[in-house]
């Protein structure tokens, strides 16, 4: 099976900590496999986890940004987060699914390897490429200037992603620009035509890999930008 994704090769690994002892002769495969699949397994699991926590650190930190900067006077500002707690990685080493893969091509190479193993292993046949998912979008206007900012979370297998607004009402599309950082700050030229008055936008982001679109994008967002 071909790893395309980082959920693909987190099942692999728990599908091989807990199959591969038993094959170990017919796979050419050692004890020393074992630990270092538990090991990769027990990494990408755990910064998985931390991602989505930092995830949610962030947008907690953007919002406090946005009340001090627009917020309603007198309105309290909320506590900050508790402080994010990183995980302790074991033996960690970069390439998990590079290195997956040499070890699938011995293990196929093994003297007594089999499809019913391979599919034990979960490196035998193959499966539909997952669709990726939309990212979700957190959408926050300044009080004046036509800024806003966005704050993306679900950008897992993309590189960049791309702002797509329109006026409230339909019309075409138009980029913003694109970002490869979680979050970023944009600012709406109405043009020459437009009057003193605030404007309602749609917003959407459309994630990117390899300046090609990657999945559908983002549930649309209305966003009101002020003169």
């Amino acid at each position: 099976m071909q790893i395309r994704t980082f959920a693909q090769l987190i099942d692999m690994l728990a599908a091989q900590k807990s199959n591969l002892a038993s094959y170990f002769t017919q796979c050419n495969a050692t004890a020393a496999d074992v630990t270092a699949i538990t090991n990769e397994l027990n990494n990408l699991t755990a910064m998985d986890a931390f991602a989505g926590l930092s995830d949610d650190y962030t947008k907690n930190n953007f919002k406090i940004k946005q009340a001090l900067f627009n917020g309603e006077i007198g309105t309290p500002i909320s506590p900050f987060p508790p402080a994010l707690v990183p995980p302790t990685l074991v033996a960690a080493v970069a390439g998990s699914k590079r290195l997956s893969e040499i070890r699938n091509r011995r293990f196929k190479a093994g003297p007594g390897y089999t499809e019913q193993i391979g599919m034990a292993l979960h490196i035998a046949g193959d499966t539909a490429v997952p669709i990726p998912q939309p990212p979700t979008i957190d959408v926050f206007p300044a009080e004046t200037g036509m800024v806003f900012s966005v704050v993306v979370t679900g950008r897992t297998g993309s590189d960049q992603w791309e702002l797509l607004v329109r006026p409230v009402g339909g019309g075409a599309w138009t980029s913003m620009g694109s970002r490869t950082t979680k979050s970023g700050d944009f600012t709406y030229n109405p043009g020459a035509t437009a009057g003193d008055g605030p404007i309602q936008l749609e917003v959407r982001v459309q994630l990117k890999k390899n300046d090609a679109n990657y999945g559908p994008p983002s549930a649309i967002h209305q966003v009101t930008v002020n003169p």
